[in-house]
């Protein structure tokens, strides 16, 4: 089973949740509509800028960089990379 991108490297204390994780989120996603799988990448978005915030708040600048670069990798490959812009031009 391959990581998904949008997801954070876990360290070996969370390695066993991630797994556990993973593997529902890649349930749901089988049997997703676009709709869903569009709400689903939203909702990841905004927990990884919560988690930046998180971060901030405590001057944890690596677990902020991380949470920042998985928000921006969440619209960057997932959000815009379903977008038909030739639709909209």
């Amino acid at each position: 089973m391959y990581p998904s991108p949008f997801s954070p490297r876990p360290t070996q204390s969370r390695a066993n949740s991630g797994m556990y994780q993973q593997v529902g989120v890649e349930t749901r996603l089988s049997g997703a509509t676009p709709h869903q799988m569009v709400a689903m990448l939203f909702d990841g978005y905004l927990e990884a800028l919560a988690q930046a915030r998180g971060a901030i708040r405590v001057k944890d600048l690596a677990a902020k960089g991380v949470a920042i670069g998985r928000a921006v990798r969440i619209v960057e490959e997932g959000l815009r990379g379903g977008l038909n812009l030739k639709a909209f031009f």
